[in-house]
């Protein structure tokens, strides 16, 4: 294939890259914005579902760009060097001198300390410590649930209010994991009240069982308080 035809081809797909990378960031920040997750979607798919698509895209539109800067070079280098005079090296110097302070500045946030803001974060990012309450409660079980065990009778888990508040918080970005750990009822029960297969993986959300069963949250918390009131 010739090397023009390349470029056309080249230059075409950084075009497309180029017009879903601004579609998909317009569509998450107008049709589809911050918060909105939880609540509705679009074709399927919920804001972080678009956001994925969004980051693959822009990664795609990297990697054309750096593929033309490549096919390109030559002429890039011919355009900074220009006749040949006295100041060619100094155009060079402070070429290379621009890029690398566009690469540092480019890469920067990767590398900066990530600070607390003071607000609590997102039940989904505490995932790792509730994962880890429900191993706890796997490997050393609490006293409440030997007393059941012992007096056949149901502990008192947390006062009605206060399980009405939990539940009302649980949402389509919570996984079946998180859901166990915030109620304390194992997953599979809440499965199999919602009449689905226990074989489901823990790490699956709600909102995305709900779309494929057909049920909404409303339905999930009625089937976590039938199982609090067992």
């Amino acid at each position: 294939m010739k090397r023009k035809s390349i470029n056309i081809i080249i230059d075409a797909l950084g075009f497309i890259a180029f017009i879903l990378l601004t579609t998909t960031g317009l569509l998450m920040h107008f049709i589809l914005p911050p918060g909105s997750g939880h609540f509705i979607g679009l074709w399927g798919m919920d804001r972080h579902e678009w956001g994925r698509i969004h980051y693959w895209i822009s990664i795609s539109f990297l990697a054309i760009l750096v593929l033309h800067l490549i096919l390109h070079w030559r002429w890039i280098v011919s355009v900074i060097k220009g006749q040949p005079t006295e100041e060619s090296g100094y155009r060079m110097l402070l070429g290379l001198v621009a890029l690398i302070a566009l690469l540092v500045l480019a890469f920067s946030p990767f590398f900066a300390e990530v600070q607390p803001t003071g607000d609590e974060p997102p039940h989904k990012m505490q995932a790792p410590r509730d994962s880890a309450s429900v191993i706890e409660r796997v490997v050393a079980p609490d006293s409440s649930a030997q007393e059941k065990k012992v007096t056949g009778e149901e502990p008192k888990y947390k006062n009605k209010e206060t399980r009405q508040e939990e539940n009302e918080s649980i949402v389509g970005s919570m996984t079946l994991r998180d859901l166990e750990a915030q109620t304390g009822i194992p997953y599979q029960s809440v499965l199999k009240e919602l009449g689905l297969s226990t074989d489901i993986s823990p790490d699956e959300r709600l909102g995305r069982l709900s779309k494929q069963n057909g049920f909404d949250m409303t339905r999930v918390r009625e089937a976590v308080e039938k199982l609090q009131k067992r």
